[in-house]
């Protein structure tokens, strides 16, 4: 996980990257009830376990438009961002590595 939050820190230096993160200490009004990928103001993508969903309504767009802007306007970003993503791998490898169980395979909770 770490070496995940650090490519993704190093990604918010790209100049045509803009990526995110809400701070897990920043209050909010709202939530995302689930994941969802929103394509320019035409089509919303919701993916769950058993099946993909592709949302073209443009109200229901706008809903998710709507909700992307507040989740986008809670995020930070640039070197704030990288901020965030640093002190949360640092935070991973203060954990300590997992153990081996038998067989070889790593094993933790």
């Amino acid at each position: 996980m770490a070496a995940q939050l650090d490519h993704l820190a190093e990604l918010t230096g790209r100049p045509h990257v803009q990526l995110g993160i809400i701070p897990w200490d920043r209050p909010l009004t709202m939530h995302a009830r689930h994941a969802f990928h929103l394509y320019d103001t035409r089509t919303v993508i919701v993916g769950t376990e058993s099946g993909t969903a592709f949302i073209t309504d443009p109200i229901e767009v706008g809903a998710y438009d709507h909700r992307f802007a507040k989740l986008e306007h809670a995020a930070v970003f640039g070197d704030e961002a990288r901020t965030v993503f640093t002190r949360v791998a640092d935070e991973y490898r203060a954990l300590g590595e997992p153990t081996r169980g038998t067989g070889g395979s790593i094993r933790s909770c």
